[in-house]
């Protein structure tokens, strides 16, 4: 599959079919390149992408079509006989529990491939041999650096207000009345952005992929109150600080869970779960995690790539 590296993941690879998914979640940060109801196309992915990392402008750069993709690498094949070799490096804070887990592994398995004597005698750097073992697992692609979703220095260089003002949808005319007065939307995003310590390109993403508030003019009265959760599974959560204060809590919880409480599944509604791939970091699995508590496991694959 085509591999193209865009400034926005740095050192993080972005397959063909996942850059088209997040293009679709950061639809926010493409309104010049794609009209409401039209995809984009590969090229205007890049140049959405390319266009959130720099911090200092909202708009698309003008020389973003000359990007040239990296050519993809050969693909190899092993051989039936020879399954490959899974090997993870011990990182700060890992145990060997907390390893097996990740995996879905048994620790004696783990300790076993690795002749581990002493399970508490872990070096950082270490490399261990991983059992093979058949797995569900998430979509593998780091889509979004863990500075890109937690609120920081390059949150603060957003114009939160301005870009908001530019858009063409409903959103940037919409005005929530609250016991202190009346606000407007974007302070709405700003508030909660702050509160949750999230960053506001992810919560005004989420709003334009669900309920089209950035690029539509024409969403109804469900779409400016329940935006993310519908009415039946919003009870409590009308509103748009509501819905986007329950937002910022998912997705606090999906990376917080992932960082440092040890979390190693994505269960669903449906009680369905899948294995979340030990590659990912927190932000990532924190918008998996979001979206799996809006969409079916069907719709969730579908947003996923």
């Amino acid at each position: 599959m085509l591999g193209i590296r865009t400034r926005i993941f740095r050192k993080y690879s972005l397959s063909r079919a996942a850059a088209l998914a997040l293009s679709a979640l950061l639809i926010c940060l493409l309104s010049a390149c794609a009209t409401a109801g039209q995809p984009a196309s590969d090229t205007q992915s890049i140049v959405a992408l390319n266009a959130i990392a720099s911090p200092q402008s909202t708009s698309l750069p003008p020389t973003a079509t000359t990007i040239p993709p990296i050519q993809a690498e050969p693909e190899t094949s092993p051989e039936p006989s020879q399954p490959p070799i899974v090997m993870h490096t011990v990182v700060p804070g890992d145990t060997v529990t907390r390893i097996a887990q990740r995996y879905n592994i048994a620790v004696s398995d783990l300790l076993a491939a690795n002749n581990l004597a002493n399970p508490d005698l872990l070096m950082v750097g270490e490399v261990l041999v991983l059992p093979q073992v058949t797995v569900d697992y998430t979509e593998g692609v780091r889509i979004l650096a863990d500075s890109r979703l937690v609120r920081s220095v390059h949150s603060a260089n957003f114009d939160l207000h301005g870009f908001v003002a530019e858009q063409p949808g409903i959103l940037r005319e919409l005005t929530i009345t609250l016991d202190s007065g009346q606000v407007s939307a974007a302070q709405i995003v700003e508030r909660v952005s702050q509160e949750y310590s999230v960053d506001a390109r992810i919560l005004l993403a989420f709003l334009e992929h669900f309920a089209g508030l950035l690029s539509r003019q024409d969403a109804g009265d469900a779409a400016r109150v329940y935006p993310l959760l519908p009415q039946a599974n919003g009870i409590g959560r009308a509103g748009l600080y509501n819905q986007l204060s329950w937002l910022a809590d998912q997705l606090n919880q999906g990376y917080y869970d992932w960082k440092y409480r040890g979390a190693t599944q994505l269960k669903f509604a449906d009680n369905s779960e899948l294995q979340f791939d030990p590659s990912l970091n927190a932000a990532t699995v924190a918008v998996q995690y979001a979206l799996s508590q809006l969409l079916s496991p069907a719709g969730w694959r579908d947003a996923v790539g």
